[in-house]
């Protein structure tokens, strides 16, 4: 009687793929494996006064009795039985039965915590890090692609409210409340559980990195009849798939459809007066340069998915995102990341550019939001400054980082001598240093009041090319006022002589792994 989940099946249980129908679990939580339980005594005799045995739970009985029906080992007698009926022990019957209490189950814990089968590496009451699950607060307005259909399209949907199947459901038992989503850009609506919107939402990972608007022409189908035209089956880079008549497609990117067409040998089928297939497919150089271009462009338009969330491309969008689903997650993620940057004081503002001229000898660039959304459903935007318009410096722009071997050997030296392996980053790390270049931007609508102020870049933001190495050792001549030098073998491996052993710190431009009897102290210094 098999009712776990497999990958084979879709992440669907055998018996459903037998019957075609979910089997119903709630009967598989009352008792765990081999927990002591009561039962009728069937033979008890006349003066007895005991009506009940001790048995172990072993399972379910299948083909005997009706769906609940539990199977039992009797221990005095060697027998397997199948009775409908249990009763679990309190701590007074432990006592009475002499049995140690069931360890699963300690004393006040209700029947519906489930077993921690995986224990999590973080403790949370001594500040490690620990998982942090998805929110059903979260999950309004999470997009995700629903599964393939027959005809191999696939339509991406909208979480736009959430059901309870009975009120304060939300409250009591939130993992089986269901979700109203709303598919594509029609009006049609669907009921969707929790788990299977889980599953759905990290299938869709694979199409997060997006670069064009479509991926490719995955496959065509012809007409059967007049009435009928050419269609193309089409991998947008969202995730979604969909048939589109070649018309449409050659209208949007028609060195694309030609590049399918040449290869396929379509291109008699296809040309004609009005889709010139012929023409665009007639240059491979000039083919592959158009179709290049074209992704190009779309690369700087087309929707991105992070997590379920749709990714601004610039401030607009991010605005316009806001507004569409009403929030004001994007504006608060900017707001946050201009706070950082002023309080380290990364600009010096020099004025209005109508009233105020920049620095003589300084370089004017560009900058702007890169958005992001994290695994836990944190907004995330960050500053990048347009580096790619300053001149290449003669030095090395580039931040040492620890090779995989420094790691290993880091951490087989602390496993002998005792030591605490600790990993951390330090946060906003590039704006702690300074940078040399001489680059200035004008604030652009995203600061607001400031829009239009000449703005010096003081410190190392993200983007600049020199960013990198100004860090590099910023960082060094803190870990060196603090007593740590580089290893002759590997530079990127900070020792400090403790007296009976070394401390020891990996650097990977800003994530740290450090080996220590007294980790805190260090992060405490840093």
């Amino acid at each position: 009687m098999n009712r776990t989940a497999r990958s084979v099946l879709n992440h669907r249980t055998p018996y459903e793929k037998l019957y075609g129908q979910t089997p119903d679990i709630s009967v598989m939580t009352q008792f765990q494996f081999w927990e002591p339980v009561l039962i009728h005594n069937h033979l008890v005799t006349f003066p007895s006064t005991s009506t009940k045995i001790l048995v172990r739970f072993v399972g379910f009985s299948d083909s005997v009795g009706n769906a609940g029906c539990y199977k039992v080992y009797n221990e005095a007698t060697g027998q397997t039985l199948s009775r409908a009926l249990l009763f679990r022990l309190d701590e007074r019957l432990y006592e009475k039965y002499e049995v140690e209490p069931y360890p699963s189950r300690p004393n006040g814990e209700p029947d519906d915590v489930p077993t921690e089968l995986i224990k999590s590496r973080g403790n949370p009451e001594q500040g490690e890090p620990s998982p942090i699950p998805i929110g059903i607060e979260k999950m309004l307005n999470r997009t995700f692609l629903l599964r393939d259909e027959t005809d191999g399209s696939r339509r991406r949907a909208q979480i736009t409210a959430v059901v309870e199947e009975f009120e304060g459901q939300l409250d009591s038992n939130p993992q089986r409340v269901k979700f109203k989503a709303k598919i594509g850009g029609s009006n049609f609506e669907e009921l969707i559980e929790y788990n299977d919107l889980m599953e759905l939402i990290e299938e869709q990972k694979e199409f997060d990195d997006g670069t064009w608007r479509f991926r490719k022409i995955l496959n065509h189908r012809a007409p059967k009849t007049k009435k009928e035209k050419w269609t193309v089956l089409i991998e947008w880079e969202s995730g979604e798939r969909s048939w589109e008549p070649i018309k449409e497609i050659y209208t949007g990117d028609k060195y694309m459809l030609a590049e399918y067409a040449r290869d396929h040998d379509l291109i008699d089928k296809w040309d004609g007066p009005r889709m010139k297939i012929r023409a665009a497919a007639k240059n491979s150089k000039t083919l592959l340069r158009m179709i290049k271009q074209t992704k190009l462009k779309s690369f700087r338009t087309t929707p991105v998915y992070k997590n379920g969330h749709k990714v601004p491309r610039n401030h607009q969008q991010a605005m316009d995102l806001d507004r569409i689903n009403d929030n004001t997650k994007w504006a608060d993620a900017e707001k946050l990341e201009k706070n950082q940057l002023f309080e380290y004081e990364t600009f010096d503002d020099h004025g209005h550019k109508s009233s105020s001229a920049a620095p003589s000898g300084y370089k004017k660039i560009n900058l702007h939001f890169v958005y992001d959304v994290k695994h836990d459903g944190r907004f995330k935007a960050r500053v990048v400054a347009g580096g790619h318009l300053t001149e290449t410096p003669v030095e090395s722009i580039y931040s040492g980082v620890v090779s995989l071997r420094g790691i290993r050997i880091v951490t087989f030296i602390a496993e002998l001598n005792n030591l605490k392996v600790w990993q951390t980053d330090i946060g906003n790390a590039y704006l702690e240093a300074y940078t040399n270049e001489k680059v200035y931007v004008i604030a652009g609508p995203e600061f607001g009041e400031l829009e239009g102020h000449i703005f010096v870049i003081r410190k190392a933001l993200y983007g600049l090319k020199t960013s990198s190495v100004r860090w590099h050792e910023r960082f060094s001549g803190v870990l060196r006022d603090m007593g740590f030098l580089p290893s002759f073998a590997e530079p990127d491996i900070w020792m400090r002589d403790m007296g009976d052993h070394y401390e020891y710190i990996a650097t990977y431009v800003d994530d740290l792994t450090i080996a220590s009897r007294n980790p805190q102290a260090i992060i405490d210094v840093l």
